[in-house]
């Protein structure tokens, strides 16, 4: 019997443990998303006060965060790489910027389709970006996609 109540213990002690590792696991993912909350407060601020680049560096600290925190394909993860581009084309990282529309235009072309205005606005304004860094045949045929 000694070696009974020695195995319901070690299963007992065991189940508190891997519940345990369990209750840090989640929590780590909620301070993951807590900190992406931060950080596009954060990035929605500077941009609110025009300080772009600044509003950009908490961007690019809040990507990695993104997915998790908005769902992997979601609209809403769609708009925040939108938004994101909006902020790095106004900080002059035309780069950035284009990388970020092009996540967008991604999700929401399988969300909402080729028809829809969100998607329509996003390949505009990649095209206006492209446009105005001299890439006006990228731009050109950007814009032919939408008739």
């Amino acid at each position: 019997t000694v070696i009974i109540h020695l195995i319901f213990f070690t299963m007992r002690f065991f189940k508190i443990f891997v519940a345990f590792i369990l209750l840090q696991i989640i929590a780590q993912g909620n301070l993951k998303a807590q900190d992406f909350v931060e950080l596009y407060q954060k990035m929605v601020q500077e941009t609110q006060a025009k300080n772009y680049p600044q509003a950009a560096t908490y961007g690019e600290q809040a990507e990695p965060l993104a997915e998790k925190a908005l769902g992997k394909g979601s609209e809403k993860l769609g708009s925040f790489y939108y938004n994101l581009g909006n902020i790095q084309s106004s900080a002059g990282n035309a780069i950035k910027a284009e990388t970020a529309y092009k996540k967008c235009i991604e999700i929401r072309k399988t969300l909402v389709g080729v028809q829809h205005p969100d998607y329509i606005k996003t390949i505009d304004k990649l095209a206006q970006l492209y446009a105005a860094t001299g890439k006006q045949a990228e731009s050109d045929k950007l814009l032919a996609q939408l008739k």
